[in-house]
């Protein structure tokens, strides 16, 4: 096993050990309480908990089918946090003018009329059973002390997890230069980022969870025992930067990140109709070559470049967004190693595949010898063999273990071959 997490506690000596955050919590708030609590929460995080909440009791109807007997289905729930009934402040209503905690929004199957209820008139008005109506009460309860969690963790001064998120994204760049790298829990990466993003604690099951995909990173690091790691945290560092706001984006799925192929249905050649091919060789020399261009341009012939390649090339498109994602992490990056880390595994092989292909190519093409002083002779030819050297030292860093197998069995062969 390599010494990546040895690496991470070195460059991070004060947010290695984790601080303290509680592992369990039963504490159920009673409605006064919750209330006090959610009404010192900003806007952005009261905004976070309704959606969650809505989720959840969205869910909670379609798991257990209330609604499939009658015309009705649910949309929404509405949830009045400054309802008090000694003050007599009210501001969401059932249609029958009854003030409401908690106000529910159906719409009609047949009509697309929308009907605002509360919890007590689902038996009078969506021709449900009182024994249903109840059990959808006793559902939206137990939402409510689910959620009362967030409120007690915020109340007892708890902040988003820092610490172990910069961990959990130390530990994807780890696993983003595995040669079988493990997938991670998108949904779950994308859930707790909406909560760091207004700085709000997560749930302690979402805390769980981000260990568990730690723990998986670390094992695949012990089973694999690939040495081949070699870390700069200012490289980290722009990728940390750039992952926060990569998965925030639809394209940012394992699937695309992690696979070693890519296969996809041709929508241009009637030949292989039904068939799922993969990318080639050329189609790596082909994106090479254009970027290679595009390194040279300036920003707008640059988009212009990119936009005929992607036209020219649309049976290679997936996904559009990926690929104008990697264009703009070209742009930022070129072709230093940044830019090899934020795009998917399999481009990321392929173009290095075609860089090695473009450096034999160059070598394989000798120039004309020419006479000159024996003492100039000498210091070019030192000049010229330190500055492929690290070319080439360069090149094996942004290559897989795999490929550096591969390139060292060719280089052995020519050895014998001289």
């Amino acid at each position: 096993m390599d010494n990546y997490l040895e690496m991470y506690a070195n460059w991070y000596p004060t947010t290695y050990q984790l601080s303290y955050y509680p592992m369990q919590s039963t504490t159920a708030l009673s409605v006064s309480k919750r209330t006090e609590i959610y009404q010192t929460l900003t806007d952005d995080q009261q905004a976070l908990l309704n959606k969650h909440r809505k989720f959840k009791i969205r869910s909670l109807f379609l798991k257990n089918n209330y609604l499939q007997d009658s015309d009705w289905t649910f949309e929404t729930v509405n949830t009045d946090w400054s309802y008090d009934r000694k003050e007599k402040s009210y501001h969401l209503f059932c249609d029958c003018g009854k003030a409401l905690k908690y106000q529910f929004v159906l719409k009609s199957i047949k009509s697309k009329r929308r009907i605002k209820l509360g919890i007590s008139h689902f038996a009078d008005h969506l021709g449900i059973s009182q024994v249903v109506a109840n059990e959808i009460k006793t559902g939206v309860n137990h939402i409510d002390i689910a959620l009362d969690e967030l409120l007690w963790l915020k109340d007892r001064g708890y902040q988003f997890p820092e610490d172990l998120w910069k961990k959990y994204a130390f530990a994807l760049y780890r696993n983003n230069t595995l040669k079988r790298p493990v997938h991670f829990n998108q949904r779950l990466a994308q859930r707790v980022l909406e909560f760091r993003d207004i700085n709000m604690p997560i749930f302690i099951a979402d805390y769980r969870a981000l260990l568990d995909e730690i723990a998986k990173v670390n094992k695949q690091v012990f089973d694999s025992d690939e040495r081949n790691f070699v870390a700069n945290q200012a490289i980290f560092e722009a990728y940390y930067e750039d992952l926060t706001g990569d998965m925030k984006q639809s394209y940012f799925k394992p699937d695309y990140f992690f696979n070693r192929k890519f296969t996809f249905q041709p929508v241009d050649d009637s030949t292989k109709k039904g068939k799922r091919v993969a990318l080639v060789s050329e189609d790596f020399k082909e994106l090479l070559d254009v970027l290679k261009q595009i390194e040279q341009a300036g920003d707008e012939t640059g988009i212009v470049l990119f936009k005929s390649y992607l036209k020219h090339n649309q049976r290679l498109v997936m996904d559009i967004d990926l690929y104008w994602m990697m264009y703009a992490k070209f742009k930022k990056y070129h072709f230093n190693q940044n830019f090899f880390l934020g795009i998917p595994k399999v481009y990321r092989n392929g173009l290095l595949r075609a860089i090695r292909g473009k450096e034999v190519t160059k070598k394989e093409i000798k120039p004309e010898k020419k006479e000159v002083a024996p003492t100039n002779v000498s210091t070019k030819k030192n000049t010229v063999l330190k500055t492929e050297t690290k070319e080439l030292l360069t090149l094996w860093e942004r290559i897989d273990h795999q490929d550096q197998e591969a390139v060292l069995k060719e280089f052995l062969e020519l050895i014998n071959k001289s």
